[in-house]
């Protein structure tokens, strides 16, 4: 059976090599395959996941079923591959591998599927992610004990409160700070999360709730990465 093929990321004319691009449209696939990722089970539950960060526009079941495939807009069209590389990178953070033969390059093509149940965003954030290095604050000042870090997270914590500073401009941010707050404070943290996330205009508690719940397994991310964000905005 010959499925209807899909090129999102550009305009072709006589072809679907680089030379055949007439316009590049600036949207970008990614796939999520069962091959790369043979731990996921309930292709709905990873559809849905997919639909919580806001770059993400669309996301739909594969033909199979055993697969997720979408589509966020980048904001520099002609570097694609590097916005393939980064956001590659940041699905592996959230412990999702992508297909990395599909979606770096504008004139990529693939089989399209129907999905009843599709992700259509009503609004999304432009992915402006371009590689660098990251930094990670693993520790805190040293050296300091648990009752002083608690006490200098309630300062920074007040002031954010003051002065309803939004210190989580965007996904990654947003899931950086839980992961730190978790990693000094486990469930005790829940409630500084959404302390210090919820003067963010597109912030929603249920939301929060079920990111800070993801962050509680371990990672790299330290308290140290909260201090540094705080310190970002001046607090």
């Amino acid at each position: 059976m010959n499925l209807p093929q899909l090129c999102a990321g550009a305009l072709l004319e006589g072809g679907h090599a680089e030379k055949h691009i007439l316009r590049r449209t600036g949207w970008l696939t990614f796939d999520i395959d069962k091959d790369d990722n043979p731990s996921f089970t309930d292709w709905t539950e990873v559809r849905e996941f997919v639909s919580l960060i806001p770059y993400v526009a669309f996301a739909g079941l594969s033909v199979s079923g055993h697969g997720v495939w979408g589509l966020i807009h980048i904001a520099f069209p002609d570097k694609q591959k590097e916005h393939f590389q980064q956001l590659d990178a940041d699905f592996k953070e959230l412990g999702i591998l992508l297909d990395s033969t599909k979606g770096k390059n504008a004139n990529d093509k693939r089989a399209y599927s129907y999905d009843p149940d599709a992700y259509i965003a009503d609004d999304f954030e432009v992915y402006d992610r371009l590689p660098k290095k990251r930094i990670v604050f693993k520790k805190c000042l040293p050296p300091t004990s648990h009752s002083k870090t608690k006490d200098l997270v309630e300062q920074k914590l007040q002031v954010i409160d003051t002065y309803k500073i939004p210190i989580a401009p965007d996904y990654f941010i947003y899931r950086d700070i839980g992961f730190a707050l978790a990693s000094e404070f486990g469930e005790a943290g829940r409630d500084y999360f959404h302390r210090a996330v919820k003067h963010h205009h597109k912030y929603d508690k249920k939301h929060a709730d079920s990111q800070y719940t993801k962050c509680l397994r371990p990672g790299p991310i330290g308290i140290g990465t909260f201090f540094h964000i705080c310190t970002k905005h001046n607090i």
